[in-house]
Formats: structure tokens, C-alpha cells, sequence
């Protein structure tokens, strides 16, 4: 009986073509919905993918400018012929840790090792197949004259005329360059709200009110864009150390003034003087007025993470190297614009080197300050 009526409800849904239509429908229908539901899911699961490529991309970029690698004076160093090799002195002063990959050396003049067909030397970590390496090769963040080792090239012959230039490449691709014999920084000037200049490892301001002078009884210093004829002056300048190691600024430094507009190009130096001279003319100065005194040395202490140190005023007004007499005035003819440079000597890490820094323009005018 039990197989009779199982039987008769197969023939009656058989027959019920309503109903298995229905039944139908509705299974199609859940279909559609959990194909719609996996592809909302499949992109989902791409869109997230392609992000996460994005942000491990700008994550990467981020990390590549923040390296900064500063190869320091005197830049390559320790020369050795047996085993050959030297070192290559570095800070980081960037926010990442910094690995690199390979190290390019190219001469440029004096040798004919690394030049022509066999440049450029390619030196990778130890050990290499270039038979060139180096070690120590990974940088730390805040690190300060970390020594590279490379192994396997003399280049001793940059002490004597030959001379090399460096690429250090990281594995993030950035570059980062240094000669031997060292070559100190070229002048940059930076961006308009800062207004100074960078020589070797000293930072000079120009800004307006950091270039200035006093005059005959003056105790208060005044902008020197504009300089009266027929005065003796004292020069101001402000300058910081950017280098991590303390710099002395020597004896030989002085300010030269040359002129390019009028019938016969007058001239006016100024030898650097005791940073606490402030007026010029000894037998004009008031009491409270400290004049001229001969220079001698200042160093100015090292540069920290959070910048240069501290800034310092040097001046220039003596005649002569070493002096404590002022330079003699300029004539009421010599009126007229000149350019103004710098020669700034100093000492760093005992080395003794000069530079010659092209500052700025000034005029100088016999009715200072009227109608200049």
C-alpha cells in the first residue's frame, strides 16, 4: 500500500507542471544570486589585492626618499696595496635603514685602471664574483662615518694626480655620488624662506637682516645691502657648521668688494677680526664701544640630528691678515655697485682647506643713508 501511494504522488507531481515550474524558477533564481554574491566577492578580493600592491608600492617609494647617505670628508680613506683596498666614510642621515648593492668607480683622469673599456669597476657585497667587494655594506638610520671596505682595488693614486669618481647605489635605487681626491660640496642655494648659502660644511645667511655692518661710533649694526663711501666699516656675517665634526675658521679668511660700474674699478678687502669688535675707528669710539682687536681662531661645534649649530657672527674690517687696524675708507669716487666674495679658510678633521664664495651685491653710496 505504501509503494502504491508513493507512486501516486510521483504521477500527481508529474502532472503538476505548475508547480515544477515553480520549483524551478525559485532554484535558478537562488543560482543567480550566489553567482552575483561570488562575483561581488571575486572583486572584493581584487580590488583589496591591487591596494595592498599600492601600498607596499608607496610604502617603498616613501622609504627610497627618505635615504640619505652623506659620504664624509675626506671620503675615501686607508688606502692598502697588499691586500688592496681602502674605505669610503659615510653617514646616514636619512629615516631608513640603507643596504647597498653596488658600488661604481670610474676614473676620469690620471690612471687606466676604470676608465674606457674596463669602466666602470663594479665592487658588490663580499663575496663577489666582480673581483671587486665591499663589507658592511648596510646602513643603519642616524649612523655617523660608517667605513665601507672595499677590497681588491688600489686607488692610492688619488693622492697623487689620478682621480676617481663613486657611485653608491642602494637596493631601493637611489644614488648617491663622492670623488677622490674629496670635493667638497658645491654651493647651493636654498629655498627662498631660508636664504643662505652652503660652502663645504659651512651654512653663510644672506637673509636681510643677517648681513650687516657698524661705522665709525655705531653700536648698533645696520643691513649692508648699502655702504657709505668715505667710512670704515665692520662686516657681519652669520654662519652655522652643518658638519658632523666641529670646524675652525682660520686667520686667512677675508671679504673682498670688487666693483663693476663706474670709469676705474676700485676694490676694498677686509680681513677677518675678533668677533667681539664692533666699531671700527678706535679714536672715534665711545667708551662702551668695543673697537678692533685681531683675530683668533673660532670653532664652530659640531651640527646635531636637529640641525646646524648654533649661529655665529664673524666680522671682517682689518687691513692685514692677523691685524687690529682697520681697512682705510673708500674715497667719495668710489661710489658705485660691487660684488662681494668671500674667501673663507678653515680646518676640518686637521685638514686646512679654502674656499672662495661668491656672496652677494651691494652699492656704495657717498650720501648713505639719504639717497642711495
Amino acid at each position: 500500500m505504501g509503494g502504491v501511494r508513493i507512486m501516486g504522488l510521483y504521477r500527481r507531481l508529474a502532472r503538476s507542471k505548475r508547480g515544477m515550474s515553480t520549483i524551478f524558477g525559485a532554484l535558478f533564481f537562488i543560482i543567480l544570486i550566489l553567482m552575483g554574491f561570488n562575483l561581488t566577492i571575486w572583486a572584493f578580493v581584487q580590488q583589496d589585492a591591487y591596494n595592498g600592491v599600492i601600498s607596499q608600492m608607496n610604502q617603498g617609494d616613501q622609504q627610497a626618499v627618505s635615504e640619505n647617505i652623506v659620504p664624509q670628508e675626506p671620503g675615501t680613506q686607508n688606502f692598502t696595496s697588499s691586500p688592496a683596498g681602502f674605505n669610503i666614510a659615510v653617514n646616514n642621515e636619512g629615516g631608513t635603514a640603507v643596504t647597498i648593492l653596488r658600488i661604481y668607480i670610474t676614473s676620469t683622469v690620471g690612471t687606466t685602471q676604470c676608465t674606457g673599456a674596463t669602466a666602470p669597476c663594479i665592487a658588490e657585497p663580499s663575496p663577489s664574483s666582480t673581483g671587486y667587494s665591499f663589507t658592511n655594506g648596510v646602513v643603519p638610520a642616524g649612523v655617523s662615518r660608517q667605513l665601507l671596505s672595499v677590497s681588491g682595488l688600489d686607488i692610492s693614486d688619488c693622492t697623487t694626480g689620478a682621480h676617481y669618481r663613486f657611485i653608491l647605489a642602494s637596493t631601493r635605487g637611489r644614488l648617491f655620488s663622492l670623488a677622490c681626491p674629496w670635493e667638497s660640496p658645491a654651493i647651493v642655494l636654498n629655498q627662498a624662506s631660508i636664504f643662505t648659502l652652503n660652502i663645504g660644511p659651512l651654512g653663510i645667511f644672506f637673509d636681510f637682516n643677517s648681513f650687516n655692518f657698524t661705522r665709525g661710533a655705531q653700536t648698533q649694526s645696520q643691513p649692508a645691502w648699502v655702504l657709505p663711501s668715505s667710512s670704515q666699516w665692520i662686516i657681519w656675517m652669520k654662519v652655522v657648521n652643518q658638519a658632523n665634526t666641529p670646524v675652525t675658521i682660520a686667520v686667512q679668511s677675508g671679504f673682498l668688494l670688487q666693483q663693476y660700474t663706474g670709469s676705474s674699478a676700485h676694490s676694498q678687502a677686509l680681513f677677518i677680526v675678533n668677533s667681539a669688535s664692533v666699531c671700527p675707528n678706535p679714536s672715534g669710539n665711545p667708551p662702551s664701544c668695543q673697537g678692533i682687536s685681531a683675530y683668533t681662531h673660532v670653532t664652530l661645534p659640531t651640527a646635531t640630528s636637529s640641525g646646524p649649530s648654533p649661529a655665529f657672527i664673524i666680522k671682517f674690517a682689518a687691513n692685514l691678515k692677523g691685524g687690529g687696524s682697520p681697512a682705510p675708507a673708500l674715497s667719495g669716487g668710489a661710489d658705485g655697485t660691487y660684488l662681494a666674495f668671500i674667501g673663507l679658510f678653515y680646518y676640518l678633521n686637521g685638514n686646512f682647506q679654502g674656499e672662495t664664495v661668491p656672496f652677494v651685491a651691494v652699492n656704495i653710496c657717498a650720501a648713505y643713508p639719504s639717497s642711495c
